[in-house]
């Protein structure tokens, strides 16, 4: 009796109909392997062959991802091809992971930007602006993303936190501020996305009453973590 067993699989993605159906088909797969193989203990160490938790986690990995996907083409009423899903890069991956938490978990996210100079006339703070002074910066705009060939524009309300006043440089009819962070407190901008312009315009004009939304923002693996 045979204590292992030796699988061959290949991905054909193009003969699905919808991303949602190589999810659904993915998941099936893993729980089919599950309920007739044992798990292994690992990879080889060159690589070349894969254990049952190596192939399981995988296809597991692939159809959340895709789940991901199919519903951010359901709240954008978008259509991608399922055939893209053959060749993915970390960037796809971190895009459709940020479009999910963005439109469809409708989450403030984190983002790695900083703010470093603005005139002061194009962004809403609270307070006159002093030098060393911790502001609280908001400002709208818009983002895009190029996604599988599909353009999505969205429109963004953004929020600077732990801004420090380094500088202030007046002008003639404005006042450039110049903007930094500490060790202690570095500064992030988090932001939230609408299909409409509209939609981010109301949100910016009642961004205070919920500006803990943009404070405690996470990361878009931060909130996804634990969940592949």
């Amino acid at each position: 009796m045979y204590d292992y067993a030796s699988i061959t699989f290949a991905k054909h993605f193009e003969r699905a109909k919808t991303v949602k159906d190589i999810s659904e088909g993915l998941k099936k797969t893993a729980a089919l392997l599950l309920r007739f193989f044992k798990k292994g203990k690992g990879s080889t160490n060159d690589g070349t062959i894969l254990s049952l938790s190596d192939v399981v986690n995988h296809f597991t990995t692939i159809g959340n991802l895709c789940d991901r996907l199919s519903s951010i083409e359901e709240r954008l009423a978008i259509h991608f091809s399922p055939d893209a899903l053959l060749s993915v890069s970390k960037e796809d991956v971190s895009e459709i992971n940020d479009l999910f938490i963005l439109v469809c978990e409708e989450k403030a996210l984190r983002t790695s930007m900083k703010l470093t100079s603005t005139d002061s006339a194009r962004i809403v703070i609270n307070e006159e602006p002093i030098i060393g002074s911790e502001l609280f910066i908001r400002f709208t705009g818009t983002i895009e993303y190029d996604l599988f060939g599909e353009a999505i524009k969205l429109f963004s309300v953004c929020a600077a936190v732990n801004a420090v006043v380094k500088e202030i440089i007046p002008a003639e009819d404005t006042v450039r501020v110049l903007y930094g962070d500490s060790d202690s407190k570095p500064m992030y901008i988090s932001m939230k996305a609408f299909k409409t312009e509209e939609e981010a315009r109301q949100e910016a004009s009642q961004i205070m009453s919920h500006k803990t939304d943009y404070i405690d923002a996470k990361t878009a693996w931060e909130y996804l973590k634990g969940k592949d």
